[in-house]
């Protein structure tokens, strides 16, 4: 299923980028929580493929969401390390 997920990401239609800024790290969980509800489904997309490091990091954030850009990250740097 991750797969599935993460080949329909690098799809070549990218999505747009979030017009808000990415919350600071000071940020608290409910405000990140409430800067990622007000973004749609396609910048969420486009966060997981572009911003893995930070949303894999960032409490607020959905799990789900963590989790695939953790995946994201993982399957990077094994590629890396090859």
């Amino acid at each position: 299923a991750a797969a599935a997920r993460l080949t329909a990401l690098a799809q070549p239609e990218a999505p747009p980028p979030p017009e808000a800024a990415l919350p600071s790290p000071a940020a608290t969980p409910a405000e990140v929580r409430h800067w990622w509800d007000a973004l749609t489904p396609d910048q969420r997309r486009w966060l997981v493929v572009t911003r893995a490091a930070w949303l894999g990091s960032a409490d607020g954030v959905p799990a789900g969401y963590r989790d695939l850009a953790n995946r994201l990250r993982l399957d990077e740097q094994r590629a890396e390390e090859s």
